[in-house]
Parts: C-alpha cells; structure tokens; sequence
C-alpha cells in the first residue's frame, strides 16, 4: 500500500513481458516533457521525379525509421533516363523550415561505378531531395545513368 518511487522493475532477465501497448507515451531517464518517446515509426518510402523535372528509374526504392521529429531515410534508385533537373522526391515526411538555406541534412552519396562525388539535401519544407556536385550548394547534380545506381542515407528532422 505504499508508494515507492525508482524501486520496481517491470519484468527481469528471464522474465521479460513480451509485448507492451500503450496509448500514451514513454518516459525514458526522467519524467520531463523532454523525456517522452511518443512518436516511432518505421516504414518504406517511393523516391519520384519532382516537381517539373523529367527523367526515370529503372529501380527506386526507400527505407525510413521516424523518431520523435527526427527521420532517417535510406534510398537507392537506378536512373533510366536522364534527369531534367536536381532533385528526387518522395521522401516519407515533410521537412521542418529550421535554416536559411535552402536544404539541410546533407549526406554523402555513394554512386556505384561512377567517379562523381555529389552530396544529398533535403530541401527544406518539402520532401525533395537535391543533389549537389564536389559538395557545393552553388553546383547542382543532375541525376543521369552514368551511375548504376545512388545509394543515399541521412537524417533530417520535420
């Protein structure tokens, strides 16, 4: 009949519960509001053309892992047909407006038997993608079948 604070255990080593269901959140390492995980998501995402661009995949395929605000986002897409322009859309979730750039969470990316280096952003309050070449914002990428294939993976937050 007496409240303890910090002294129970939910479960033990060889006696672990095996599913948990809640309907609110979960504090984890303190009873802030800062502390509560009330937001996970995994799930699979469609990399598309953007805005007015033309171009095609031949593979386009995208994993993501949702966080609280923060997203984590694996792609990798084999062009088909050259891109018209520098951007690949689709992404799960729409980017928060946190700069005053124009895109944040930039990553390196891997272009399979290619020797162009280019960098991935998510461009803010959208859910593009854009690519730069050498990893300068002033030199756009265009995505093209030079490559067979561009594997990317960053974070960002929404």
């Amino acid at each position: 009949g007496t409240v303890v604070d910090g002294k129970m255990d939910l479960g033990y080593a060889s006696g672990r519960f095996k599913d948990l269901y809640l309907s609110g959140g979960v504090y984890l390492g303190g009873t802030g509001s800062a502390n509560k995980l009330d937001d996970y998501e995994e799930g699979t995402w469609t990399p598309t053309v953007a805005g007015d661009a033309t171009g095609a995949f031949s593979t386009a395929e995208g994993t993501y892992t949702k966080v609280g605000r923060l997203v984590f986002i694996e792609m990798y897409v084999v062009i088909s047909t050259n891109f018209t322009g520098a951007f690949i859309g689709g992404l799960p979730f729409t980017a928060a407006n946190l700069l005053a750039g124009t895109s944040f969470g930039q990553s390196s990316v891997v272009l399979l038997n290619a020797a162009d280096t280019v960098t991935a952003a998510v461009q803010e309050t959208s859910t593009n993608l854009k690519f730069f070449n050498d990893h300068n914002a002033l030199s756009d990428h265009t995505p093209n079948t030079t490559a067979n294939g561009y594997r990317v993976a960053l974070c960002y937050q929404v």
